[in-house]
């Protein structure tokens, strides 16, 4: 039996002991709405800033149509539009004030998942530390210094795959291990992707 085939038999019982895949899939959750949130709050505060930029240009127009008003003797008209100016500037606190209610209230989600992630962080590195304390063998000292450079090992499927993230570039990669590839093989590949 080759080293590959030995280590992979080990990492493969280590890894039948316990599960994390609720843990990234909840983690991988937690990203995705994390980042919907940042996009809908950002879309939101676009939307916003373009309202004001459209209003305060009706408002310079509202001004200078004032200003041609006051010049003629037309009193009324020029009091009908400073009451629309002062509508449209209602309005337009009222809308800051609800991007800011909303904001805060994004804000707010932002926080509580970071928290219910950084918790999860906590409980699966307590499992890990638990696990250490209790089986205490290389294999796992392997998969805990596996998973810190960013390699997940997932024998769940019909063929073994390596799963490579690379932290600096924010990308993930997955290698399924054919048993036609040589060690070698392998292990540049895994380095080369970290």
């Amino acid at each position: 039996m080759s080293d590959l085939q030995e280590t992979v038999s080990l990492i493969r019982s280590t890894i039948e002991n316990f599960q994390i895949e609720p843990d990234v899939q909840t983690i991988n959750q937690i990203n995705e709405n994390l980042s919907l949130l940042s996009s809908k709050r950002k879309l939101k505060l676009d939307h916003q800033l373009d309202l004001l930029s459209r209003i305060s240009k009706q408002r310079d127009e509202l001004k200078e149509f004032n200003q041609q008003l006051l010049e003629t003797e037309d009193r009324q008209q020029t009091l009908k539009s400073i009451e629309e100016l002062e509508h449209e500037k209602f309005k337009l606190a009222k809308s800051i004030t609800d991007l800011e209610m909303n904001m805060n209230h994004l804000q707010n989600s932002i926080s509580s998942l970071t928290q219910n992630l950084n918790e999860l962080e906590e409980q699966e590195k307590a499992v890990i530390s638990n696990d250490l304390q209790e089986n205490y063998d290389s294999t796992v000292l392997r998969l805990k210094l596996f998973k810190s450079m960013g390699l997940i090992i997932d024998t769940s499927k019909d063929k073994d795959q390596i799963i490579i993230y690379n932290k600096d570039k924010g990308v993930s990669d997955i290698l399924s291990v054919e048993e036609n590839y040589s060690d070698f093989f392998v292990s540049n590949y895994v380095w080369d992707n970290l």
